[in-house]
């Protein structure tokens, strides 16, 4: 297999530019960009990052599209929050996650086939899934919102605790892995390739044993 070489590629929608650094990426033995597709591409520059992506591609590099702050989960603040801010992570102590959606809303899964529309119509072939996780730390952590504790009750037949327990932490695995297999179960409908960056950490919630157990992204 040849070894794949490349860079993440931020912010710049003037073509010239990109044209520019493409090249560049090229010349210096590179064979992949990694281009961000944010929620401000969605709603300003989808025709043009239709153009960057054939653009790439045209010039011979591999492209994977990233949901950069799509979930602010790495990147920058998910816009999502401004227009559905009930669908925001809590914390334990009853904190809003201000700029993070809930893995397990509904409403924040249906903006995620949306996106994965978008990223469809301006061709991209690949999404990198980039770094999911949940933030937290043993005496407080997220998601302890209406919905995870109501799931929860219902996985485990007793109440959501406040602190980091193993359930707990179970239950914060599977948050991301059945976020993450239906959304890339639509991709794989859509014709998209998934790839996906496991970010991991105890307090991420997110172990190799536990993926071993529960994983099954495509």
């Amino acid at each position: 297999m040849k070894l794949k070489t490349g860079a993440a590629y931020h912010g710049n929608r003037m073509m010239k530019h990109v044209r520019d650094d493409m090249i560049d990426m090229i010349n210096h033995n590179m064979n992949l960009v990694v281009h961000m597709y944010t929620h401000n591409d969605m709603l300003r520059h989808n025709l043009v990052m239709k153009d960057i992506i054939d653009l790439s591609e045209d010039l011979g590099l591999e492209v994977w599209v990233d949901n950069w702050g799509i979930d602010c989960g790495p990147g920058d603040k998910s816009n999502f929050v401004a227009h559905s801010p009930d669908d925001r992570m809590f914390y334990s102590d009853g904190n809003q996650v201000v700029n993070k959606p809930c893995y397990n809303s509904e409403n924040f899964f249906g903006f995620t086939k949306t996106w994965i529309e978008y990223v469809k119509a301006a061709g991209g072939k690949t999404i990198f899934w980039d770094e999911p996780h949940i933030p937290g730390n043993y005496n407080v952590y997220a998601c302890y919102c209406d919905k995870c504790r109501k799931l929860f009750e219902e996985r485990y037949n007793k109440p959501m605790p406040t602190v980091i327990t193993p359930e707990v932490t179970e239950f914060r695995t599977w948050t991301i892995i059945n976020y993450f297999e239906k959304a890339t179960r639509y991709a794989r409908e859509m014709g998209i390739i998934n790839t996906v960056c496991v970010m991991f950490g105890k307090l991420d919630g997110v172990s190799i044993d536990n993926l071993d157990r529960q994983c099954r992204y495509s």
